[in-house]
C-alpha cells in the first residue's frame, strides 16, 4: 500500500471539491482528462489507512484545507479547494467536519441551504445582500501538540469578513467554535465574489474557500444559454425576482437609440474559422466610459445566403460570442462593463457572394445618463423569491428602430443594479 511520504507534495492530484461540499468539475491539471476522482479516492484511502480513527468528514477536511491553488487561478469556482497535498493532508493540524446530527437535519430539511453544516468551505449562492450573514465553524485539533491558530481573510473584494474570536488555542483533541460574519459592502450584486479564510499556527495551516453571491434581482447567475440571467428584458413586460423583502423603488435612464450603419467587406473563405486579421472580418473599436450600464452590439444582413457571427472583446479577452446558429442577426452585450477599450468583430463565416453587405449597430448605455423620457411602473414593496413585473413606457412615441434603457432598483437606501431594457415603437402600439 502507498504511504503518504511516497507522494510528492507537488504531485498531480486535485481536490476538486466545490464550496458547497460536492465534487465539482474534476480534471487532471496536466492531461486535461477527468482524473481527479480516482486521485482523491486514492488519497482518501491512504489517509484512512494512516488514521483509522478519522471519520470520512475528517478525511475530506484534511484533503481540502491543505490543498494549494492550481496554476492560473485561486477561485473556488474554477478549482474547488485546489491541488491535493497528501503529505500535508496526513498532518493537517485542524479539521472541520459536520456532525451526524447536522447531516441528519440537513437531509430532513425541505429546502436546505447548507449553511448549517460544519463544512471546510463556505458557499452562499443566494443570500440576502441587504443584511450580514453569520455562520459558525468548529475547529478540531487533530495534531499531537497544543497550538494557537490565527485567522486571516484573503480575496473577497468588496466584502467585509470577520472571524470571532480571531485566534484560538487548542490542545490535542479539543475543539473551538468560531463565528464568521460576511457583509456585502461594495461587492457586486448577482455575481460571485470569492476568497478564503485561513487559520495559521506555528506548524500547521488550514484554509477554507469562500464563494458568495448576493441575490439582487435574480436567483440564477446565468441562463441555460450561458448569458446573465434576467438582465435583458422587454420594456413592456420586464420582471424581477428580488432576493430581499421590503420597500422597493426604481429609476430609469429613459431610452437611447441603437445606432446602425451600413458596411461592406470582401468575403473570406467560405465556411472558414474566425481569425480577427483575416479577410471577411470587420473590426469595430468601442470606447466605454466609466459608469456604463451596458454595451449592446448587433449585426444584420439581408442576404439569406450569408451567415454572420459576432465577437466582443475587452482588449485581448473574448467576453461574448454570438455564433451558435445559421443567422445573420447576431447580438452581443456586456452588463456593467469595466471602462476601457472594447472591440467587436463581424465575421462572414458563410458569405453569400464576393462582397458582404451588413448593418452594424451599437448602444452604450450610461448608468447615470438621462435619455428620452420614460415612465417606470414598479410595485412599492416586494417579498423575497416572488416575481414582479415592471414597465418602462416612453413618455413620447419612439422613432423607428431599436432602443435601450437601464433600470436601477433600491430598498431602504441600498442600490441594486437592474436591467437593460429593450423597446421598439411597436412595443407600445
Amino acid at each position: 500500500m502507498l504511504k503518504p511520504d511516497l507522494v510528492a507534495p507537488g504531485s498531480n492530484i486535485i481536490a476538486a471539491v466545490s464550496p458547497a461540499g460536492n465534487f465539482g468539475r474534476e480534471y487532471d491539471a496536466y492531461s486535461g482528462t477527468s482524473m481527479a476522482s480516482p486521485y482523491v479516492a486514492g488519497a482518501s484511502a491512504i489517509l484512512r489507512a494512516t488514521h483509522p480513527d478519522w471519520s470520512p468528514g475528517a478525511v475530506a477536511s484534511a484533503l481540502r484545507t491543505t490543498a494549494t491553488d492550481t496554476v492560473g487561478t485561486s477561485s473556488p469556482l474554477d478549482q474547488g479547494s485546489g491541488f491535493v497535498n497528501l503529505a500535508k493532508a496526513a498532518d493537517p493540524g485542524l479539521v472541520i467536519q459536520p456532525t451526524a446530527k447536522e447531516l441528519v437535519t440537513f437531509s430532513e430539511t425541505a429546502q436546505p441551504d447548507g449553511k448549517e453544516l460544519n463544512l471546510p468551505a463556505i458557499s452562499l449562492r443566494e443570500y440576502d445582500g441587504t443584511r450580514p450573514v453569520t455562520l459558525t465553524r468548529t475547529l478540531t485539533n487533530v495534531g499531537k501538540t497544543k497550538e494557537t491558530y490565527r485567522s486571516s481573510v484573503s480575496g473577497l473584494p468588496g466584502m467585509k469578513a470577520t472571524v470571532s474570536p480571531a485566534s484560538v488555542t487548542l490542545a490535542p483533541g479539543k475543539s473551538a467554535t468560531v463565528t464568521i460574519t460576511l457583509s456585502r459592502g461594495s461587492a457586486p450584486w448577482d455575481r460571485y465574489v470569492t476568497g478564503s479564510i485561513t487559520w495559521r499556527g506555528k506548524a500547521h495551516s488550514a484554509r477554507i474557500p469562500v464563494a458568495a453571491r448576493p441575490w439582487g434581482i435574480t436567483p440564477r447567475p446565468y441562463g441555460d444559454d450561458g448569458e446573465e440571467f434576467g438582465r435583458m428584458v422587454n420594456g413592456a413586460s420586464g420582471s424581477v425576482q428580488p432576493g430581499f423583502t421590503g420597500p422597493f423603488a426604481g429609476r430609469s435612464t429613459g431610452y437611447t437609440p441603437m445606432r446602425r450603419t451600413s458596411y461592406s467587406m470582401p468575403a473570406g473563405v467560405y465556411g472558414g474559422v474566425f481569425d480577427p486579421s483575416a479577410t471577411g472580418v470587420k473590426k469595430f473599436d468601442l470606447t466605454v466610459p466609466a459608469n456604463t450600464a451596458g454595451i449592446v452590439v448587433d449585426v444584420n444582413a439581408d442576404d439569406p445566403n450569408t451567415n454572420l457571427d459576432l465577437y466582443l472583446y475587452q482588449g485581448d479577452k473574448l467576453i461574448y460570442s454570438s455564433d451558435r446558429y445559421w443567422t445573420s442577426a447576431e447580438q452581443a452585450y456586456k452588463f456593467l462593463p469595466e471602462p476601457g477599450r472594447y472591440t467587436a468583430y463581424v465575421f462572414a463565416q458563410f458569405p453569400g457572394g464576393p462582397v458582404v453587405d451588413f448593418q452594424f449597430g451599437q448602444a452604450i448605455i450610461g448608468r447615470n445618463a438621462t435619455y428620452a423620457g420614460a415612465t417606470l411602473e414598479v410595485p412599492s414593496t416586494v417579498e423575497r423569491g416572488l416575481t414582479y413585473g415592471f414597465t418602462v413606457k416612453p413618455k413620447k412615441p419612439l422613432a423607428d428602430g431599436d432602443f435601450w434603457a437601464y433600470t436601477e432598483w433600491s430598498t431602504n437606501g441600498t442600490v441594486i443594479p437592474g436591467n437593460l431594457v429593450y423597446a421598439q415603437q411597436s412595443s407600445w402600439q
